[in-house]
């Protein structure tokens, strides 16, 4: 038994090692559902009206397609570069004369690094877990009609990769979170912080070269 358990160690070490310093390709699509999507007004309207409301967007789950390059930098952790397209469907609010910030619906762009835990078993179904920080950029216009500034954002996010395919590749599934410090669509003396963040399953190909 000891020499069985020696084996099985040698043999997940050198199918990490195998990894190290190899790149992979990953694309993905999915469904996304904002779980953060209230705008908390505050301050004054063009008109003198005093605004300080908080409106729920009531956004209805929307479609998410992306990409992304990794790479291991070492046996069972990799970096990887990726970009996420997002939208997300809301009901038209007017607040106070602000709806020109908030009746469209909402698309974003994620560019996000990320660092993943991908532990190289000779297992089926490969797990994966990861973090990433990076910048959200938005469709929105602020109450003066100029584009919204895009946010700071943080995701979390794990899948499974299954390696059943007759092509080179894996196919997966992934699941993530993905929050921000809020869009800000207020323009002077008025307030519009857009809160935003949500899941997002998507199935995935991951290709490694």
């Amino acid at each position: 038994m000891k020499h069985v358990a020696v084996a099985g160690s040698v043999l997940v070490a050198a199918l990490s090692f195998a990894h190290a310093g190899d790149n992979y390709i990953q694309i993905h699509v999915g469904a996304f559902q904002q779980t953060a999507d209230n705008i908390d007004f505050g301050g004054e309207d063009f008109f003198g009206n005093v605004i300080n409301a908080n409106v729920d967007t009531e956004a209805d789950t929307g479609f998410a397609i992306g990409g992304l390059v990794g790479h291991y930098i070492l046996p069972m952790i990799a970096i990887e570069g990726e970009m996420t397209y997002r939208t997300a469907n809301v009901d038209e609010i007017s607040v106070a004369g602000v709806q020109e910030s908030i009746d469209e619906d909402l698309n974003t762009v994620a560019f996000m690094v990320n660092g993943v835990f991908r532990p190289q078993v000779p297992l089926l179904p490969e797990p994966y877990f990861g973090v990433g920080v990076g910048y959200v950029t938005n469709n929105l216009d602020d109450v003066e009609g100029d584009s919204a500034p895009g946010s700071f954002a943080y995701q979390v996010k794990g899948g499974l990769s299954f390696d059943f395919l007759p092509t080179p590749g894996k196919i997966g599934v992934e699941v993530s979170y993905l929050a921000t410090n809020d869009f800000d669509a207020g323009s002077g003396d008025l307030d519009a912080d857009y809160e935003y963040g949500g899941v997002t399953g998507l199935l995935t190909y991951k290709m490694g070269f």
